[in-house]
């Protein structure tokens, strides 16, 4: 049986910190991807220009506002979701050919929600809550540079509400190593071995 991790958070949890470590730390082989590498990928105009009156097909940002501070939530179009059902798809396909993976998710509906985990459970998935504080995902996002300054704060309100997680880590308290350490626990914990 292939193992499967599915890190679920908001962008700038530390999601992708936490995959790279669990690779460096098992010795079982990892392959990583998330949301960001398909992303990647998508042409500028699956992409709506933040507060533009002009929603996109595939991810719009909305001006939002959580405990009080003005932010971003993402909403998905047609073609957003189209594209979700995509890289779930490609992600069972991995599961089902043998590969072991973390994978670094964001969920922003419970359309996309239900679409993963319909897709992942054969494979009997690990779910992992990365979590932390607002004020640490704000500056987390000023100091990288490359993200909309209030994403993360946007979808924290809400992308923790689709899944129930096998377990929950606060990045703000643990390391990266730390959190790579208690997943591989529960990894163990739960029988998934490959």
């Amino acid at each position: 049986m292939t193992i499967t991790v599915v890190l679920i958070g908001t962008s700038s949890a530390g999601k992708t910190s936490i995959a790279e470590a669990i690779r460096a730390v098992s010795p079982v082989p990892w392959q990583i991807s998330g949301i960001d590498t398909f992303l990647a990928l998508a042409p500028d105009t699956m992409f709506a220009v933040p507060g533009a009156d002009a929603a996109s097909e595939g991810f719009t940002w909305v001006a939002a506002t959580v405990d009080g501070v003005a932010c971003w939530d993402t909403v998905l179009g047609a073609q957003g979701l189209g594209f979700a059902r995509a890289v779930h798809q490609y992600w069972a396909a991995s599961a089902a050919e043998g590969f072991n993976q973390v994978i670094d998710h964001v969920l922003f509906n419970s359309v996309m929600a239900a679409d993963l985990t319909t897709r992942l459970a054969p494979h009997r998935p690990l779910y992992v809550g990365v979590r932390c504080p607002l004020d640490v995902i704000d500056e987390r996002e000023r100091q990288r540079g490359d993200r909309i300054i209030g994403q993360g704060r946007g979808i924290a309100s809400h992308v923790h509400s689709y899944v129930p997680y096998d377990l929950e880590v606060d990045t703000s308290r643990l390391t990266s190593l730390e959190a790579a350490h208690s997943v591989l626990a529960a990894v163990d914990a739960a029988g998934l071995t490959a």
